[in-house]
């Protein structure tokens, strides 16, 4: 298999979960999460981290992406949507949240980047 088909197919997966993510979140929540994809981003700075620091194939490390994206929105769960929730806030209010964490979100990432 040529490696610009495996590469594409590789890309092509990582768009499927992250849209069956994104999927999936919506019917469980009724909210539409702003920040997914920056906590998609972010897992896959993680894997940039680790293959700039130990070397390797970054496929390794794709794994870690998903396991480290998974628990920032499990992190901004419990911290941001969960209270909202309990004050019985609207759809409104609660995709506003996930836009501004998404800004947050960004904005690190960038700093990080150094875009």
């Amino acid at each position: 298999m040529p490696g610009w088909l495996a590469s594409g197919l590789v890309y092509a997966s990582g768009l499927a979960l992250t849209s069956g993510g994104i999927t999936f979140l919506y019917i469980t929540t009724r909210t539409f999460n702003f920040a997914h994809a920056s906590m998609a981003t972010f897992g896959f700075y993680v894997v940039y981290t680790l293959v700039a620091l130990k070397g390797g194939n970054p496929y390794i490390y794709f794994p870690l992406a998903f396991l480290f994206g998974s628990l920032l929105g499990i992190i901004v769960y419990f911290i941001l949507n969960r209270p909202l929730l309990k004050r019985k806030a609207n759809e409104i209010t609660l995709m506003m949240s996930t836009l501004g964490y998404d800004l947050i979100l960004l904005s690190l990432i960038q700093m990080y980047c150094d875009y």
